[in-house]
């Protein structure tokens, strides 16, 4: 999984009804430099948002 992290150019985080929080995936497109594409609304709250490397995916979109 590493290797595919690593050799990704983007990162696709898609929370579920059940969950509660940020998932992995944030954490791992951060520390491997990686954008994120995420479904949660969540991101907004937090300091390391920048909208160059997290889009926000609406399903309105």
């Amino acid at each position: 999984m590493l290797s595919i992290l690593k050799s990704a150019s983007y990162i696709l985080d898609f929370e579920n009804a059940e969950q509660n929080g940020l998932t992995f995936r944030v954490f791992e497109s951060l520390y491997f430099e990686k954008k994120l594409i995420t479904n949660s609304k969540l991101i907004y709250e937090y300091d390391f948002y920048h909208p160059n490397n997290i889009f926000v995916w609406d399903e309105k979109i």
